[in-house]
């Protein structure tokens, strides 16, 4: 497996994110991942979705814990979050 960019967490103040690839000619070669959890560690992986331009991903960030694997190339991958008042 490769390293993770982004370290496995819940974000507990945000309730809903979204992401949107970009990058038409992605390759599985590139990583890039977002990894979505059952549980709290990476044994617990659920499923790895890849960055392939005009894939959007919707989840409940609150609830799903979650990590990007490292790329090696530029991701274009514009992101957004519905948050909840603290």
């Amino acid at each position: 497996m490769r390293a993770i960019s982004i370290q496995l967490h819940a974000a507990r103040e945000r309730q809903v994110s979204v992401v949107l690839y970009l990058n038409a000619d992605w390759q599985s070669t590139e990583g890039g991942e977002l990894c979505l959890y059952r549980g709290p560690t990476p044994a617990h992986v659920c499923i790895a979705i890849k960055p392939r331009g005009g894939t959007r991903v919707l989840f409940a960030s609150a609830d799903t814990p979650h990590a990007v694997q490292l790329a090696t190339r530029a991701r274009l991958s514009p992101s957004g979050r519905l948050c909840r008042r603290a």
